[in-house]
């Protein structure tokens, strides 16, 4: 099925204008950082319709980055030793968005409330009233910052090995 969708030319011109997925994976990973960055958050939070677009970007570059990896059309994902590479770089261009979390925590631990509010906003949706009353009193803001980077760490490792190990048992 994936190769006769992959066949037509609809989608074979929209196929041609996302870049290769090694791209992909950058692209990724510099986009995902600079949503991170506070200025970055702060500007594209002021409209929405950039961020929409934004998040749709990353969403695309998400599903291409992977498919080296978890593409049901064997012809199109790697071999063994491409695969860990490709992980192995997946792992290190993703994690300065995560140590980007951890180290804020560690300098200024979101002393700024209205970093703190547009954080949680990631989370939480906008139509919440009061995100902060959803919060226990001594919810502390500096730790939960740097247990989502440790998170985002994890989650990304844990989803790389486990997509390894169901393509190397599908392989077999």
């Amino acid at each position: 099925m994936f190769k006769a969708i992959r066949k037509h030319s609809a989608i074979k011109g929209i196929l041609k204008l996302f870049p290769p997925p090694k791209a992909a994976l950058v692209a990724f990973a510099i986009l995902f950082f600079m949503y991170h960055v506070p200025v970055m958050l702060n500007m594209l939070s002021q409209f929405s319709f950039i961020q929409h677009i934004y998040l749709l970007l990353l969403f695309l570059l998400a599903f291409h980055m992977w498919t080296p990896i978890t593409s049901p059309d064997s012809s199109h994902r790697l071999h063994k030793e491409q695969l860990k590479r490709y992980a192995f770089k997946s792992s290190i261009f993703i994690m300065p968005a995560c140590l980007l979390f951890i180290v804020n925590a560690l300098v200024n631990g979101m002393d700024n409330p209205f970093l703190a509010e547009r954080t949680a906003h990631l989370c939480i949706p906008y139509q919440t009233t009061s995100t902060f009353s959803l919060l226990p009193p001594p919810f502390n803001t500096k730790y939960d910052q740097m247990m989502a980077g440790v998170f985002m760490l994890g989650m990304h490792k844990t989803g790389i090995k486990l997509s390894l190990r169901l393509v190397q048992r599908h392989n077999r």
